[in-house]
């Protein structure tokens, strides 16, 4: 009779990180969608009636309740920092924005000449921030997957030799065991290098995501209106709203603008020099 260890067996890390993740997840998308709902219904109000600021201070109240919950929930479960720019919020499902989605976003935030140089300003510094972090990312991960294949590769080489041996020869006494030709034995210093490189990527991302929030609370502190921050939440659904994403997506815009007036620049002085020769 087998066992019934294999029922109750202990779940692998990877079990349990992907169980905190879309615990995490559910719990993100009933606060969002719910704050989403008020502020859509307070947005129209606003909408409607321009001159009435009890919609506008509703909504900035709303959002000084919202904040400390998502940070709330960020410490509980850090995973989520980034998990929900991978989610489509209204299917749970794994799937990013396409780019034409921020594209749409972008245009709908009919931000003031002041406003744009800030939002321009805001990414220029977070490359800045980012970049030393960036830089090392490729090297460090890299670093990590060896030390995974490493230390795993040589646990399962004893395992499958362990069990070999024990398969052998039934009742009989077992054979001398050959000098092992695989994979050698897991050795502290590459669980110690495997545990530094984790360490290490990890404090690379988080500085990432440090440059993230410092533009986000750029962003949201005197750059735009909260009128300005709702209207983005509500139209970024079913995705959250992304704020490199848009910063870069109104870079972009920036400069397609900026070429096209150039071109029709060059063509207008064109124009003119061809009269003014035609006239001569």
């Amino acid at each position: 009779m087998s066992s019934g260890s294999s029922v109750f067996s202990t779940p692998t890390p990877r079990e349990l990180a992907d169980e905190q993740s879309a615990r995490a997840l559910a719990g993100f998308r009933d606060l969002w969608s719910n704050w989403l709902r008020d502020a859509g219904l307070l947005l129209h109000s606003h909408d409607a009636r321009p001159q009435d600021p009890a919609p506008e201070l509703k909504l900035l109240r709303m959002r000084q309740q919202l904040m400390p919950k998502m940070h709330a929930l960020r410490q509980e479960y850090p995973c989520l920092s980034k998990a929900v720019f991978m989610y489509n919020l209204e299917t749970g499902e794994r799937e990013g924005a396409p780019v034409s989605h921020w594209a749409a976003v972008a245009r709908s935030m009919a931000l003031s000449p002041d406003q744009l140089a800030a939002c321009l300003a805001a990414l220029t510094m977070y490359r800045e921030r980012a970049a030393p972090a960036l830089a090392e990312r490729d090297r460090l991960a890299s670093e990590v997957v060896a030390g995974l294949r490493a230390v795993c590769g040589a646990a399962a080489g004893s395992s499958t030799a362990d069990s070999s041996e024990a398969g052998r020869g039934g009742g009989a006494a077992p054979a001398p065991a050959a000098p092992a030709a695989g994979p050698a034995d897991v050795t502290p210093e590459a669980v110690l290098r495997l545990c530094e490189g984790t360490e290490v990527l990890s404090r690379n991302i988080s500085a990432e995501g440090q440059a993230i929030d410092i533009v986000k609370d750029f962003l949201s502190n005197g750059v735009m209106s909260v009128v300005q921050l709702a209207r983005i939440a509500v139209l970024s659904y079913p995705w959250f709203p992304d704020a490199l994403a848009l910063l870069t997506t109104l870079e972009d815009m920036h400069l397609q603008r900026q070429r096209q007036a150039a071109a029709e620049a060059a063509a207008a002085a064109a124009a003119e020099a061809a009269a003014a020769a035609t006239a001569c």
